[in-house]
């Protein structure tokens, strides 16, 4: 506010001029005139009190209902599984004839507490017979292919002598003959060397292959003793003296067929991969 007398500004609410001292009216506000007689007083349209807006009641909340304890729930009834009933055994129809026994039979029960096999003669095979038999085999196949095949006692010496060229003279086809087994034991090396790594593997096809290895080995030595026969002639030479590598591994072959057949069929559920 300013003095009305100097224009000095002065405090809000200041009674007098702090320049010149002139006292500052504070008169009461004069109110105002009486409406004329005869007329309505004007109500205010606005009023300088302000109302706010009522707010809106928040809708009441019944209380939860108390629980009931006198009647609870009984706990849900447990149900045990059903029972598993194992089907039928499979039957083959007996017009036919064929044995009634299952397609599939299952492997026995693990057990923990079972004594271990007994893998002694498996052990055997795989880490001695049969890598022996692959390399006995390789170097009689070198030995045919280098042309060292036969050899005689000199009886005026007593040395031994290579005599494989005189006998490839004297008889037509029997090289061929050495020539073509000496091929056909080196693949059978070479399967010898496959079944060991089988067996190794306890893969399932394992023993059977160890059986048709022996049964190939059997075969070839008696189609082998059979050529050189009809090559040379029973009467000329000492067969038994020639041919005792052969026969001994034909019979050799045929005893661990029929032992590693047994062996391994009381051993089938070892070989599942």
């Amino acid at each position: 506010m300013f003095c009305p007398n100097c224009g000095f500004k002065m405090a809000d609410g200041a009674v007098f001029c702090a320049n010149c001292g002139a006292k500052v009216g504070t008169s009461a506000p004069t109110p105002p005139p009486a409406p004329p007689a005869g007329t309505q007083p004007v109500t205010p349209r606005f009023s300088s009190t302000f109302n706010a807006p009522s707010s809106p009641t928040p809708p009441v909340t019944p209380p939860p209902a108390a629980p009931n304890y006198s009647n609870p729930t009984p706990p849900p009834t447990y149900n045990p599984p059903p029972t598993y009933n194992a089907p039928p055994a499979y039957t083959s129809p007996s017009s036919y004839g064929a044995p009634q026994t299952p397609p599939y039979a299952p492997p026995p029960a693990y057990n923990p507490y079972a004594p271990a096999e007994k893998l002694g003669w498996h052990k055997f095979l795989i880490f001695f017979a049969l890598w022996a038999g692959a390399v006995l085999n390789f170097i009689e196949a070198i030995i045919t292919f280098a042309g060292a095949k036969y050899f005689e006692t000199n009886p005026w010496t007593g040395e031994l002598e290579n005599v494989t060229e005189g006998y490839y003279y004297l008889f037509d086809g029997l090289q061929a003959v050495d020539m073509i087994f000496a091929v056909l034991f080196v693949g059978v090396a070479a399967f010898q060397i496959f079944t060991r790594f089988s067996l190794a593997g306890f893969k399932a096809a394992a023993p059977k292959l160890l059986i048709a290895l022996y049964a190939i080995v059997v075969v070839l030595n008696l189609l082998y003793i059979l050529c050189f026969i009809m090559c040379v002639g029973s009467e000329n030479l000492d067969i038994a003296q020639l041919l005792g590598n052969a026969i001994g591994s034909m019979i050799g072959s045929g005893i661990m067929m029929g032992v590693n057949y047994v062996y391994y069929r009381n051993r089938s559920h070892l070989f599942v991969r």
